[in-house]
């Protein structure tokens, strides 16, 4: 059944003619052909972080480049949402490559796509450089290394055993003792939760032979245990030849035991095992000595990994990160520019510089100096006025100025209230964190706490306390990311969609907010926004991206994707799958991940209208 929500718009001409700016504005362009359409997307960094390419990216953008065809090459720009990498590392610019194969896809060919890109929080991260240092800072960094896009395997270093390191997770199986006894100072839960996210894309990289070898050991152990418990050999007898084995065939002896127990027709060899195991583990014992040394080995890669995630995964989300943020705005800033210049503005285009709001802005003695905010507008058809699309850091809601000493010194506050009020025209923000998400990482309610709610503070608190409500009533929708899902939640006081588009490649999430949570959170939500959201927003497990077609008085969304409800799919599944559900999507909209109009209607109400679609099972 469609649903509509209507919303008063006052101030808004019901023929929605709007009026032009002047023609200084910066990037006013017309669209390529006779229609204005854009697409939009985020979070694509790699499958399995921290290693590996972006193969889905690079499905993602094939799909892109077939749909501009499916529509007469007519996409004017895509929009980019942030975290195209996992996280900026100094030492090398690995991470940067396989998100620059991707973005050179879409601006290849005789239609090249203008690629506009918002900052996302991986952007900013940075694991500290430099040579020397201890073993285990070496062994981070020969981990970076591993997995380089051109040559995998080149960058591997004599420190780090691959095969070894795909087995790691086993280590999860050790006994509590062990465990302490190895120092290895993290939680089950966190061991547990690191090695799903690393070791399979490990694993994958592996050479054939190495993944011979390591079935081999497989067999071989499950034949050995077979073979000790027919012959009625003690659990001691077994615990000495496990001691005396290489830290490999122990991790796989882990493995093996915990499988065995899954078996009902293995019960004698699966007691036997963890009898044997037991003993490995009971520190009283000569074979826990003897085991301890033997996985030596193994350890040093569990700290390098460990380390190395907390370094990232920590910067990202504690409170030391968020605090570097909201109290030291000025060095955050300056890094934020820094990244978004030489990664991004210099990478894409001179467009960039010349068809945005960054063209306004001084040139200093460093070269092209500037906020990492910006728009630019594109021309609707028959001349009836211009979109403004408006790129926000997300990650520096808070801040205020770029840089003591400079030139551009900009505050993202007055940018997006002065970025507002000189358009006429229906505007379309989008950054990385969406002002609300019912994903993962929604659900915070301060503005301090996570960068979800600083920017909902941000938009709807401060600049909005700027605006009239007709001034606010300009912008049509909010896309972000950071979610790795899609959503639409709909505020229904303004008749703005709020859209979150992360499923661009990185590894998708359940959803956040359910039931009676869900309820409470968005009314929350809703009264610090000023507004009543809708209170059966759209949430779909999907890669996807968004394509929209703007028009007089009226914008219509079509979200492109490949639904995910079991098991992350690799790459060459996802490769094979999405030109095919692609292909669907564009001859039938039945077929979409979502689908939707923004219009104005005669009345002067602004209507958000669902369209009937399969969604996601």
């Amino acid at each position: 059944m469609i649903r509509q929500l209507m919303i008063a718009a006052a101030g808004l001409s019901a023929a929605l003619v709007f009026a032009e700016t002047a023609s200084a504005q910066a990037g006013l362009e017309s669209p390529v052909g006779n229609r204005l359409i854009f697409v939009a997307y985020g979070d694509t960094r790699p499958n399995f972080y921290p290693f590996g390419g972006q193969a889905k990216h690079q499905a993602l953008t094939d799909a892109i480049k077939r749909h501009d065809a499916h529509l007469a090459n007519e996409v004017d720009l895509v929009l980019n949402t942030g975290d195209l990498i996992f996280a900026d590392v100094p030492l090398t610019d690995r991470d940067w490559k396989p998100a620059w194969k991707a973005l050179a896809n879409l601006r290849a060919g005789a239609h090249p796509l203008f690629v506009y890109p918002a900052l996302g929080n991986h952007e900013l991260l940075t694991l500290s450089g430099g040579s020397g240092g201890s073993e285990e800072d070496e062994m981070v960094r020969a981990i970076w290394r591993w997995g380089g896009e051109d040559e995998p395997g080149k960058g591997t270093s004599e420190l780090l055993d691959v095969g070894l390191l795909a087995q790691l997770g086993w280590l999860g199986e050790l006994p509590p003792s062990m465990a302490d006894e190895l120092d290895v100072k993290a939680s089950p839960e966190e061991l547990r939760a690191l090695w799903v996210q690393l070791t399979a894309d490990v694993a994958e990289r592996l050479p054939e032979a190495d993944r011979q070898s390591l079935a081999t050991a497989g067999r071989s152990t499950r034949v050995a245990f077979r073979t000790a418990a027919l012959r009625n050999a003690g659990p001691e007898e077994l615990a000495g030849r496990i001691a005396q084995s290489s830290p490999r065939e122990i991790l796989e002896v882990l493995h093996t035991v915990d499988d065995l127990g899954e078996r009902a027709g293995d019960a004698m060899h699966a007691r036997l095992a963890r009898e044997a195991l037991a003993r490995l583990g009971d520190p009283s014992t000569p074979e826990f000595a003897q085991t301890r040394e033997g996985l030596k080995p193994a350890v040093r890669h569990l700290r390098a990994l460990l380390s190395m995630h907390r370094q990232v995964s920590g910067a990202q989300h504690d409170e030391r990160w968020l605090t570097e943020l909201f109290e030291s705005p000025a060095g955050s800033a300056s890094k934020s520019w820094k990244v978004f210049k030489e990664k991004l503005l210099e990478k894409l285009g001179p467009y960039l510089k010349t068809s945005t709001s960054l063209a306004a802005l001084p040139v200093d003695d460093d070269g092209f100096t500037g906020p990492s905010w910006y728009y630019t507008d594109r021309r609707l058809p028959v001349g009836a006025g211009a979109v403004r699309f408006i790129a926000c850091n997300s990650s520096l809601a808070p801040v205020k100025r770029l840089a003591p000493g400079k030139s551009a010194v900009l505050d993202q506050e007055a940018f997006l209230v002065d970025a507002i009020k000189t358009h006429d025209g229906p505007i379309v923000i989008f950054e990385h964190h969406p002002p609300v998400s019912i994903g993962k990482h929604g659900g915070k309610l301060e503005a301090t706490k996570d960068l979800i709610s600083g920017f909902r503070d941000l938009v709807y608190g401060r600049v909005f306390s700027k605006l009239s409500a007709t001034e606010q009533r300009r912008v049509w929708a909010l896309i972000g990311g950071h979610d790795h899902d899609y959503q639409r939640i709909v505020d229904g006081g303004r008749g703005t969609a709020i859209v979150v588009s992360g499923g661009g490649g990185v590894p998708l999430r359940d959803r956040g907010q359910t039931g009676t949570e869900l309820g409470a959170y968005l009314a929350r939500v809703g009264e610090q926004m000023g507004t009543t959201l809708d209170p059966d927003p759209v949430w779909r497990r999907a890669y996807n991206f968004v394509s929209c077609e703007a028009s007089p008085g009226k914008m219509e969304f079509r979200v492109y994707g490949l639904c995910e409800s079991g098991q992350t799919m690799d790459d060459a599944e996802f490769e094979r799958r999405l030109p095919a559900a692609l292909d669907a999507q564009l001859v039938d909209d039945s077929r979409l991940v979502d689908h939707f109009v923004i219009r104005e209607a005669a009345s002067g109400a602004r209507i958000v209208e669902s369209l009937p679609t399969a969604g996601c099972p």
